[in-house]
């Protein structure tokens, strides 16, 4: 290589500098001061051999065996020049494989913190979550210490006699649990007390590694608290947030309820779409394709869901809309003409809600969670719409099926904790949710997903029944609904089990308890109902009577 070559390879380097997309220029800053001095020393070998005629010193013979075989006889084919080639060749992927390295390692971190503040308080949420990306793993293990040096440090504080009362005890009750004897204890105790001596010694060089604990932890703390980055993920960048769900991470909880809140908040948002998606089914619950990837993440193993508890931000946002003094302008329009729901409801929050919890819950039961995923918000979901349901609006006729969009939503909401209470059919043989003769009340307290729809199911007809606002008409058509879910399930073996359960819980009207009025609304309703539909409900029929004598012919 020639001074002109050289000079060549630097103008090229800073043309590709120039160009190179802002994140990687932010990258290359992570191992700035090792790439610094790398650089310096291949510049500075490169200058020497390029002017070795003019500055090369004859090899001292003390030091021969080992320059001897560098230097550049006279005629010789290996040149100064090649040899300067050959140090840029290797000055160049040395570079990237110690610059690979620094961005998996904790000398990162500090460069990476400060760089995510900057960039985070000049909003360019883009770069930061680009620059983030190959990072996620090292942040985990260094704000959980579970870094090499970090777990070993932590070990030989515990070794040493320095561990914290927890560990002593989990220690204590680890020996008590393998059967170490008394005697073993003393004979072991000098090799114990050797080994402590030792550890409290190593502690001493072996780094804490508390720098990158901490910094770790302020990464973590600016990607789950700053609003407007998560904004922007759920406007721009929703997957990336799945990266973020991931972490095993102090705080992730946080962003888990604001994020999935903007998700719901937005009618444009992928979750709406994604909903949209995947209304197909499979035997048991719902198909979750791996291109509804947020879906997929949720409900593939619903633990995941479960765990970060999504029914929370879902569920607030609708009671939040569903207020007598939220917004206006949604009230007026959930007590408008029903009759082109089918083409609104994917951009109605409530609607939208309603399927979510049907997928989440649905999937929990299937895979045998036993929890009941909140699905305990549905009869409050029926309180709201109750409360403010209205056809005094004069597009709206009260003898149509479903005279408002509020009257459509509830019958949603009846369908769906039907449809949960006939799991029973569809279920695993070895399902922990078909044990259902041990529940005899009518908490919330189980983790029971079809029992626990039955009892939401009887509150929610506790509260369409004693309505003064929805009326016998579309009341008596919730109860047959009702009926209807109550007469496909048999009467033996588990289902029939539910079948009682299910019977007993709309008597009683769920949690919700049951009086004297309530029975005689019962008592209407069946009246009303198709005879047909009436004749396989002998058993509906001999409930009512038991609880509330005298209220049927």
């Amino acid at each position: 290589m020639s001074l002109d070559g050289f000079l060549t390879f630097l103008a090229l380097a800073v043309a590709i500098y120039a160009v190179v997309p802002p994140v990687t220029k932010l990258r290359a800053k992570l191992g700035l001061v090792i790439q610094v001095l790398l650089a310096l020393g291949a510049f500075g070998l490169v200058l020497y051999l390029l002017f070795f005629d003019a500055v090369g010193q004859p090899c001292p013979s003390v030091v021969a065996a080992i320059c001897n075989p560098v230097t550049f006889p006279d005629g010789g084919s290996f040149t100064p020049a090649r040899a300067a080639f050959l140090v840029v060749i290797a000055w160049v992927p040395l570079a990237w494989v110690i610059n690979w390295i620094l961005w998996r390692t904790s000398v990162s971190l500090p460069t990476l913190s400060a760089l995510i503040d900057e960039l985070v308080f000049e909003q360019r949420f883009a770069e930061v979550l680009t620059l983030m990306e190959p990072h996620f793993r090292l942040i985990e293990r260094a704000a959980r210490r579970k870094l090499p040096l970090q777990k070993l440090h932590d070990r030989l504080v515990v070794l040493g006699g320095g561990g914290t009362i927890e560990q002593m005890l989990a220690e204590i009750n680890r020996r008590r649990v393998l059967g170490v004897a008394d005697d073993d204890d003393d004979r072991r105790q000098p090799i114990f007390n050797k080994l402590r001596h030792w550890a409290s010694k190593l502690v001493a060089i072996v780094p804490a590694q508390s720098r990158a604990e901490t910094e770790a932890e302020d990464i973590a703390r600016v990607l789950f608290r700053s609003a407007d980055l998560r904004r922007f993920i759920a406007r721009m960048r929703p997957y990336f947030a799945i990266h973020l769900l991931r972490l095993d991470l102090y705080g992730k909880h946080d962003l888990s309820d604001a994020f999935f809140g903007d998700l719901i908040s937005d009618t444009g948002s992928v979750l709406y779409q994604e909903l949209q998606q995947n209304q197909n089914t499979v035997s048991c619950g719902y198909a979750l394709p791996a291109s509804n990837r947020l879906l997929h993440f949720l409900f593939v193993d619903a633990h995941t869901a479960k765990q970060l508890a999504v029914w929370k931000p879902i569920g607030e946002h609708v009671m939040k809309m569903l207020r007598t003094d939220g917004p206006a302008d949604y009230v007026a329009w959930l007590n408008g003409s029903a009759e082109d729901f089918n083409d609104e409801r994917w951009q109605d929050p409530t609607f939208v809600s309603i399927f979510f919890f049907d997928v989440m819950v649905t999937a929990a039961a299937c895979q045998g969670i036993q929890w009941h995923m909140w699905l305990y918000y549905f009869p409050y979901f029926v309180d709201r719409l109750e409360k403010f349901y209205d056809t005094s609006n004069p597009h709206v006729n009260p003898n149509a099926e479903f005279p408002t969009r509020s009257a459509r939503l509830i019958y949603e909401v009846i369908d769906v904790l039907g449809r949960w209470v006939s799991l029973v059919e569809r279920l695993p043989e070895n399902s922990p949710h078909l044990n259902i003769s041990q529940f005899k009340k009518f908490g919330n307290d189980n983790g029971n997903i079809p029992v626990s729809a039955a009892v939401a199911l009887g509150s929610c007809m506790e509260t369409i029944a004693n309505s003064n606002k929805l009326g016998d008409r579309f009341a008596g058509y919730m109860h047959e609904c009702i009926m209807r879910d109550m007469r496909s399930l048999p009467h033996n073996g588990e289902q029939g089990q539910m079948r009682q359960f299910l019977i007993q819980s709309i008597v009683h009207g769920g949690q919700r308890g049951a009086d004297a009025q309530y029975g005689q609304r019962l008592a209407t309703f069946w009246s009303m109902a198709d005879h047909v539909l009436r004749s396989d409900l002998d058993d509906y029929e001999s409930a009512i009577r038991a609880e509330y004598p005298g209220v049927l012919p």
